[in-house]
């Protein structure tokens, strides 16, 4: 059962792992700018960017591209990645409840194990308490600083 235990554990943090890093990597829409300035020797040389930004959606303005919600802030980053990390606790927390609550099924009467499982459980019910706890203190401060 352990053993059990400690291979959900450790698919779940590599899981986060994954989710973050990928979550981080996100890229806003938007047209890419070649680093050569676009095709020479025509009378608009930003010609193919323009063309590339309007076809993303975006307003071509003044030789740069803007697109809608393209504006990637520290803040939204934060924001971001706090979001990730509470829904990653919530499920952690859940998966623990559940295992505890077979936990406490299986334990047979054994008093040591059927501690154990409700221990288990009340430290999942904290660890979702201060998770909402964190968010809602990172929100807070982040509708501070706008």
């Amino acid at each position: 059962m352990m053993r059990a235990l400690r291979f959900i554990a450790g698919l779940l943090v590599t899981m986060g792992i994954v989710l973050g890093v990928s979550a981080l990597s996100l890229q806003p829409a938007g047209a890419a700018q070649p680093a050569d300035g676009g095709p020479s020797g025509g009378s608009n040389p930003n010609a193919a960017q323009q063309a590339a930004c309007e076809g993303s959606g975006g307003t071509w303005v003044s030789n740069t591209c803007s697109t809608p919600g393209s504006s990637r802030t520290l803040m939204s980053t934060i924001r971001q990645i706090v979001d990730i990390l509470v829904f990653i606790i919530g499920a952690v927390a859940v998966l623990m409840i559940i295992i505890a609550g077979l936990r406490y099924v299986f334990a047979q009467g054994d008093n040591a194990a059927i501690t154990a499982a409700k221990n288990t459980i009340l430290y999942a019910i904290v660890g979702i308490v201060v998770a909402t706890a964190a968010y809602g203190i990172v929100n807070f401060v982040l509708a501070g600083l706008k």
